[in-house]
């Protein structure tokens, strides 16, 4: 299943913020991480759209008849 916005975000700020707070748990990042996404520009946000997009397209042509099917 390719990734979303939000996850290509989190990822990103998590390799930030671990370095900035190497101790931070997990709940303090997320929170941390979730009130950055909301106070980001829409100019961010677009990026992240973008590079989703791209992954989804790379994911149907790797894999055209996917059909995300939860257990």
């Amino acid at each position: 299943r390719p990734k979303n916005a939000w996850i290509f975000f989190r990822l990103d700020m998590h390799k930030l913020l671990r370095l900035e707070y190497p101790k931070a748990t997990q709940i303090v990042l997320s929170k941390r991480i979730s009130d950055l996404w909301r106070s980001a520009p829409s100019e961010v946000k677009s990026e992240y759209h973008r590079r989703a997009r791209a992954a989804k397209d790379a994911h149907l042509t790797d894999y055209p008849g996917y059909k995300y099917a939860p257990r």
